[in-house]
């Protein structure tokens, strides 16, 4: 049944890609689009002086009353003039440079544009926190990490015994068992936590990189230092319980070396 209308959907294509844009543009219409149309026709009733209470009676006179006001003439003039400033930059700069970088531009060219989307995020995400914020949101980073290695740094041997930044590395091999960091980066999975950056910096051996971020909470740092904990006993008395992690995933250990040297891009059903 399923291959079936899959088989259906593939042989037409328009009908498929209207099927996708279907509940996005529904959305639009009605959720964003219907509301703002139901606020400008609210904006055309009369409200009543008594009980501030709007009556569906047609009037101008909440326009006459915005537009009396010198600060919200200057304020609509300012966003208009925002506006036009904006829709022309994108207009005479964003998309013929985003029209270059999409069609032509290869090679250093490429390079030196960078990924713009990454920029955009960074500097939305700076001017959210602000100066007090961003400075909060690192300490709390660092006082994470410090936190976590010390929890972590009995039972996993540290590359570098000092106090770290954002993030510490351990190695991951375990003494007296044939136990590796992937082995217990995938044991991992099986607790729920996301397994930290495995073999990188590439000069420590078995190399563990824990970064955890500062919304961690105290609860969520604990439990990971005891799942870390328990999985250095499991290597010490059942080293094969590793080996074959993570055992919960649809899909177990992938074969790595030969996906890398003999990759499938296109999925043949």
């Amino acid at each position: 049944m399923l291959r079936a209308v899959s088989a259906t959907l593939y042989g037409r294509r328009g009908f498929y890609v209207a099927l996708l844009l279907l509940p996005p543009l529904l959305w639009l219409g009605i959720v964003y689009l219907g509301s703002l149309f139901a606020l400008l026709m609210q904006s055309f009733y009369a409200i009543d002086e008594f009980t501030a209470r709007i009556v569906p009676e047609f009037t101008l006179a909440t326009y006459g009353q915005l537009l009396s006001h010198p600060a919200n003439v200057d304020i609509i003039l300012r966003t208009l003039a925002m506006a036009i400033a904006v829709t022309l930059a994108a207009a005479v700069i964003a998309f013929p440079v985003a029209n270059y970088m999409a069609r032509y531009a290869s090679g250093r060219m490429k390079a030196f544009f960078g990924n713009y989307g990454m920029f955009i995020r960074a500097y939305t995400y700076i001017r959210m926190m602000g100066p007090d914020g961003l400075r909060a949101v690192s300490e709390n980073a660092v006082l994470n990490a410090n936190y976590l290695k010390a929890l972590v740094s009995p039972h996993y041997k540290l590359a570098v015994e000092r106090t770290c930044m954002h993030e510490f590395v351990v190695h991951g091999d375990i003494a007296g068992t044939d136990v590796i960091a992937l082995d217990v980066s995938k044991r991992l999975i099986d607790y729920g936590h996301h397994p930290p950056t495995n073999y990188f910096p590439l000069i420590v051996h078995d190399a563990l990189m824990i970064e955890p971020t500062e919304t961690e909470s105290k609860k969520t740092l604990d439990d990971f230092a005891d799942v870390l904990v328990k999985i250095k006993g499991e290597a010490q008395q059942e080293p094969e319980l590793l080996h074959d992690a993570p055992h919960i995933t649809p899909v177990y250990r992938l074969d790595e070396a030969t996906a890398a040297r003999n990759p499938r891009l296109c999925y043949k059903g």
